[in-house]
């Protein structure tokens, strides 16, 4: 999040600066843990602020079912899921960590539950959903983690104040992280949001700049018997949540906001 500059208080004054050619993406949630006699622990989510991945279950304890994964923190995914021990039989697997803002969703791990409760992990904003355990032919297959999502390539605001003044914001992008995919059900890919700036709170005053050359794009959706959807491209210049804007005097052009498989630079 926030490739060339990220602010969450303060004040920032930026006169006569270019942001040029910088790159922002969420971490990918964790997918779900093995299963085994000992279980296996699910992978832990990506990003500086990821979950850590569920433990492996333990015969005996709680049936012997996965431990569920951690929750990913700001730009974090969440962890996939541990699986559960077959020492003493069948054991369900441990339920997918969500992500947090930014983050994907961790995978659930084996066994599957099969109840038609949500045992993936969800994305955060912007991020993708994991995916469920299941079987295909008879083989048993682990939740894959969701894409993260890539906010703001060019600048990032949360809360404060950023002002630019003369500024060039140039040539950067933001993209969805790519969603875990196998045999069984793929996760969904990331989204790719304000490939120039992004806010979600704070304001955001902008003066006689130029924002122009800038990308976003969607992150590619797991494959799999189940394939899951890409992300979604939006705001190649821009994109605004909650944030407070006002912009006087400047120039947009020539940025691109897409899903997967568009023609990008």
């Amino acid at each position: 999040m926030g490739g060339g500059l990220f602010t969450t208080s303060g004040t920032v004054v930026a006169s006569n600066v270019t942001f040029f050619a910088n790159r922002a993406t969420g971490g990918n949630g964790g997918g779900g843990g093995q299963s085994s006699a000992s279980g296996g622990s699910g992978g832990n989510g990506g990003g500086p602020d990821g979950g850590v991945g569920g433990v492996p279950g333990t015969s005996g304890v709680n049936n012997g079912q996965g431990g569920a994964g951690g929750q990913g923190g700001l730009g974090g995914g969440g962890a996939g899921g541990g699986s559960g021990s077959t020492a003493l039989g069948p054991a369900f697997g441990g339920l997918g960590g969500n992500g947090g803002f930014g983050g994907g969703g961790g995978g659930e791990g084996l066994l599957p539950k099969n109840d038609g409760s949500v045992t993936y992990g969800r994305g955060g904003f912007g991020g993708g959903d994991g995916s469920w355990a299941i079987y295909q032919s008879g083989f048993p297959f682990t939740g894959q983690g969701g894409g993260g999502g890539g906010l703001g390539g060019g600048t990032f605001v949360q809360s404060g104040e950023i002002i630019l003044l003369r500024c060039s914001i140039l040539n950067n992008s933001t993209v969805g992280g790519d969603a875990g995919g196998g045999g069984g059900s793929g996760a969904m890919g990331g989204e790719g949001l304000g490939g120039g700036i992004f806010g979600s709170g704070g304001t955001l005053k902008m003066r006689e700049c130029l924002v122009s050359g800038n990308l976003a794009a969607g992150g590619a959706g797991g494959g799999g018997r189940f394939a899951g959807r890409g992300g979604q491209g939006g705001g190649g210049g821009t994109f605004f949540v909650d944030t407070a804007a006002e912009i006087t005097g400047s120039t947009f052009a020539s940025c691109d906001g897409c899903v997967r498989g568009c023609n990008r630079r």
